[in-house]
């Protein structure tokens, strides 16, 4: 089956604005176009791949300083053993050094001991180092580093992972952060970017690390985005701005499917809710095919009442297999999100709907064969 078509979900993310103690500021032109997306599993307490995604323009100023919030609810494992693999991570940098060509990376996110190393201009680095130089201290509950490898090089950028503390708790459970090298500086300074590489979408995919909240809602995550001063090697945090990216538990479909021989044809009906609420006005996206591994798009439902409720007939000759559904969520609320005051100076620019692949059983839909007449 081909990727599901998109079920737009933009009002579920309206009531969820995160609101914490602050004021609200139109954001500074160093980092306008920065951008959190994240996207997990539709489930209740499910654990399972999220997906954290940042970007920005590549006129925007370079990134020195990042962190990142889950939403209220969620847990970690945070006890992988130095070396695991948690997850894959893939990149778009632009190098100043290739006529500021776009390039694209990959490679892994590995779990590191505190007195580990990581690689940086071809030198090992301590961890700890590291972390003092970027958060302030060099204690954390776990050491990640995204492993990359880009014209024959290696890149890797450390990870310091923590649960949200004092004042943070009220909006969040855990926190990222990561620090970058100025690609701004001359060539020969030691500070400078590999290749003058500057960031401008990275995609974590964390394996099984991150556990769903169990209570219903929209949770949302938040990221502060420190620019550099460009040509200095300094952090200009005035120009910090916020993005926030809603998630949705639980989201669910489900499907039953009876033939009725008077219509000739397959009676589907479901009921589609997220946050624990029925989803209303959706026309869901209906696949069929001859087996469960060859499902084919065949139009939608009708539209689901206020209770969630959709249903749909299908013509068929033959026994045939069916499922529903499509992508959840996935747009742009920075209206919506955004509407609450911030904590970082530049305000909070961006907000978006992460996306949920949801799809419901499939089911088998048996046409009775013609008795012979003798």
């Amino acid at each position: 089956m081909k990727r599901a078509s998109r079920l737009l979900l933009l009002a579920a993310a309206a009531g969820a604005a995160l609101v914490i103690s602050g004021s609200a500021s139109t954001a500074p032109t160093g980092l306008r176009s920065a951008k959190l997306n994240i996207t997990t599993q539709p489930g209740s307490g499910a654990t399972g791949p999220v997906t954290i995604e940042v970007s920005q323009a590549g006129t925007d100023d370079p990134l020195a300083h990042i962190t990142i919030y889950t939403g209220l609810g969620y847990t970690a494992s945070l006890t992988a053993t130095s070396g695991t693999q948690i997850g894959v991570a893939t990149a778009k940098v632009q190098s100043a050094d290739l006529g500021n060509a776009t390039v694209p990376v990959a490679g892994t996110v590995q779990a590191r001991d505190a007195s580990g190393t990581y690689v940086s201009g071809g030198t090992q680095v301590p961890l700890a180092a590291a972390a003092m130089a970027c958060t302030g201290t060099a204690a954390h509950a776990a050491f990640w580093v995204a492993a990359y490898q880009a014209a024959g090089q290696a890149l890797e950028l450390p990870l310091f992972v923590d649960p949200a503390a004092g004042p943070e708790t009220a909006f969040a459970a855990y926190k990222i952060q990561a620090c970058f090298p100025d690609p701004t500086l001359p060539t020969g300074d030691p500070r400078r970017a590999p290749l003058g590489l500057k960031l401008i979408d990275a995609v974590l995919t964390l394996k099984s690390v991150f556990t769903n909240p169990t209570s219903a809602g929209t949770p949302v995550w938040s990221a502060f985005f420190t620019p550099y001063t460009p040509g200095t090697g300094m952090a200009n945090p005035a120009g910090t701005v916020e993005s926030r990216s809603a998630t949705i538990v639980p989201a669910a479909i489900s499907l039953v499917a009876k033939y009725i021989k008077a219509l000739h044809a397959a009676v589907l009906a479901g009921i589609i809710s997220a946050g624990g609420r029925p989803l209303s006005g959706i026309a869901v996206p209906i696949y069929s095919g001859p087996s469960p591994t060859k499902l084919k798009a065949a139009g939608t439902s009708t539209k689901s009442n206020s209770k969630g409720i959709f249903a749909a007939t299908k013509k068929i000759a033959k026994t045939t297999y069916f499922r529903a559904g499509g992508i959840l969520g996935g747009g742009d609320v920075t209206t919506q999100l955004c509407a609450g005051p911030s904590l970082a100076p530049g305000g909070c620019v961006s907000g978006t709907v992460g996306e949920i692949p949801l799809l419901s059983p499939v089911r088998k839909v048996v046409v009775p064969k013609k008795k012979r007449k003798y």
